[in-house]
């Protein structure tokens, strides 16, 4: 899949950095597991 749909529904730094970190192994880029979510 290359295609993520992400729904924040409550504050979850650490569930952001772990989604962030399992795109980012699946893309096997860093940098673009760091682009799709942002944290705002």
């Amino acid at each position: 899949m290359s295609m993520y749909n992400v729904q924040i529904t409550e504050p979850a730094e650490k569930d952001l950095y772990e989604i962030g970190m399992y795109i980012s192994k699946e893309l096997l880029e860093h940098e673009t597991g760091k682009k799709v979510i942002r944290v705002e």
